[in-house]
């Protein structure tokens, strides 16, 4: 899963910063602007791709917790109800 958030978070850096790159080549600082972002977005992939990472399977966690036990009070009335 880390490997499929990081590649995601890579391609939406990396594509507009080329795409940037590519349109805007006859200006200087908006090269150098774009490649400056593209640098820094690559290099802090890593930390945010194990951070959404961690909150994914806390997310998960906490769902299938209260999917259990929700479902659990539903048999439990289902039961006494019926």
């Amino acid at each position: 899963m880390y490997r499929t958030i990081l590649l995601i978070l890579y391609l939406l850096i990396l594509i507009p910063s080329i795409t940037h790159l590519i349109r805007y080549r006859d200006v200087p600082s908006s090269r150098r602007l774009s490649a400056g972002l593209g640098v820094s977005g690559v290099l802090l992939a890593p930390t945010v791709a194990t951070f959404l990472c961690e909150l994914l399977v806390s997310v998960f966690s906490i769902g299938l917790f209260l999917i259990i036990i929700l479902g659990g009070i539903g048999m439990l009335f289902k039961s006494v109800f019926r």
